[in-house]
């Protein structure tokens, strides 16, 4: 697994170590790291990190077809109980 990290502002990333546009993050793993379609990735990122920018990491890993294991993370402010009442 290959974990990617979104640096605070969104438009950074970390991949094995070595910090790039987050918008090359795709291609680098194809073209640099080259790993296979199906591999899994994980994405990480600052509590600060829009929902936009997330999403369009795992878009474009997605559409070249990289894997992912999502999660739900409640905001900072929700408790488990408040969410179930909604």
């Amino acid at each position: 697994m290959v974990r990617i990290e979104i640096l605070p502002g969104g438009t950074r990333c970390i991949v094995q170590g070595v910090e790039i546009d987050c918008k090359d993050v795709a291609v680098h793993l194809r073209e640099e790291l080259k790993l296979a379609p199906g591999h899994l990735v994980a994405v990480n990122a600052d509590l600060s990190v829009g929902f936009e920018h997330i999403a369009a990491v795992f878009d474009s890993t997605k559409a070249v077809g990289f894997t992912h294991r999502t999660a739900y993370v409640l905001p900072p402010n929700n408790s488990l109980e408040q969410t179930r009442e909604r």
